[in-house]
């Protein structure tokens, strides 16, 4: 990049980096429903935001051979959202980048990565947040012996979404609980494909039962307390589009050069909504079970 003075800013180039970062880094956020994602609406943070969500329609007529059939209008439920701005921003000063063992070009790329990792771990934040606040309970460990085991995540696949158990799309598990999972003499069938679509994911394991994706994070909830002196985890196994991600603006990316500091400044703002769809289109649309279960690892 040349002395700093030389410093060129390339607004569109930058910009697109940090949101390949910033979906690279995404988690629960990798698996949901972002609708209109090319067109995002002009709003403020603190403002209602509608969440576009279609509500099912009747069951099919049986109609005699003279009678029309009804008409039902389709019904975008719209749900509603807080929409919330976040931001971050970094500084490189001129002295910094003279003593750094990097390059300028290093020091600028590693504030772009850093910048998207920030953004998606604090949108993966709200969103295990929100998927916490609706669920069916699937599993419910009692006893420091209920591990999460291939037989414990049926069972809560069954109970949450009973026939409906093969639409199970994702799991959600604490290491922990992962740790457990492969001990388990039942868990020889987790494969891993490399040419799987969710292989770029952050902590995605392989699969199981029916195709579900096992994805490792530890920002799965914790259980206060624990069960019986060991360490215990609320997972959760979600179905598609069981919560959503919904961008009020795009990001944003300003820059400014300070003479004073003699630094260079970065802030990349974000503005959006999550939303937990468990139930809210019926009342028996389940749509996320949680599967509380004892770890092998003393509290």
């Amino acid at each position: 990049m040349g002395a700093t003075k030389e410093f060129t800013f390339q607004p569109k180039v930058w910009q697109s980096h940090i949101e390949a970062y910033f979906r690279r880094k995404l988690v629960y956020g990798a698996f949901a429903f972002s609708p209109d994602e090319e067109k995002p609406m002009s709003q403020n943070p603190g403002d209602t935001i509608h969440f576009p969500y279609f509500k099912k329609i009747g069951d099919a007529e049986e109609p005699g051979a003279e009678d029309a059939l009804q008409v039902e209008a389709l019904t975008d439920d719209s749900f509603t959202a807080t929409l919330k701005e976040i931001g971050k921003a970094v500084g490189l000063r001129d002295s910094a980048l003279r003593k750094s063992a990097a390059s300028k070009e290093a020091n600028y790329k590693n504030a772009q990565s850093q910048l998207g990792r920030v953004l998606a771990e604090k949108i993966d934040k709200d969103l295990i947040t929100e998927i916490g606040t609706s669920y069916k309970a699937g599993y419910t460990a009692t006893a420091n012996t209920q591990l999460c085991t291939v037989k414990n995540i049926l069972e809560a696949k069954i109970v949450g979404f009973g026939d409906l158990h093969t639409e199970a799309a994702v799991m959600f598990m604490h290491s922990f609980q992962f740790l457990d999972f492969m001990k388990d003499d039942t868990a020889g069938f987790l494969k891993a494909d490399a040419n799987d679509p969710f292989k770029g994911i952050a902590g995605f394991q392989g699969r199981i039962l029916d195709g579900m994706a096992i994805i490792t994070v530890d920002s799965i909830p914790a259980v206060a307390g624990g069960i019986g002196g060991k360490k215990a985890y609320d997972a959760f196994i979600c179905k598609p589009e069981a919560y959503g991600y919904i961008l009020g603006e795009e990001m944003n990316l300003e820059v400014d050069r300070d003479i004073l500091s003699r630094e260079n400044v970065m802030a990349m703002t974000h503005w959006y909504a999550v939303k937990n769809f468990h139930n809210k289109i019926s009342s028996d649309d389940d749509r996320i079970v949680r599967v509380r279960t004892a770890t092998s690892i003393a509290s």
